[in-house]
């Protein structure tokens, strides 16, 4: 009986400890929780990351999709294929999609590749 009364205050004094962190990390993670929320809320992007609708970023967009283009036709082996690939990419460039002329990537491509071979 005597062992019960002393373990009983070394009890108390953890629970009371894990008790306090708990509610310390509660309170931290519904801090966070609110700061996002509220972060998500705001409709305007332009206020926080103003790069991410540029004109300037949306035309880098639109030349690298052109320059995968370009190394995918160049690593097409069927010539049939190969054709057509580059037929869909001419008639890209007469719909504007592309910033810089198709041949004269192309013909960059071709020239960077074969100097790294």
């Amino acid at each position: 009986m005597f062992s019960s009364k002393i373990n009983k205050k070394g009890q108390i004094s953890d629970t009371v400890t894990w008790v306090v962190a708990t509610i310390i990390i509660l309170v931290v993670l519904i801090f966070f929780l609110v700061g996002a929320s509220l972060l998500a809320d705001t409709k305007n992007i332009q206020k926080y990351r103003p790069t991410l609708t540029s004109l300037s970023s949306i035309h880098e967009e639109v030349d690298s999709s052109m320059l995968k283009s370009i190394f995918t036709c160049l690593k097409i082996e069927d010539t049939k294929e190969k054709l057509l690939f580059y037929q869909v990419l001419v008639e890209q460039e007469e719909e504007g999609k592309f910033l810089e002329s198709l041949e004269s990537k192309k013909s960059e491509v071709e020239f960077k590749s074969k100097s790294i071979k």
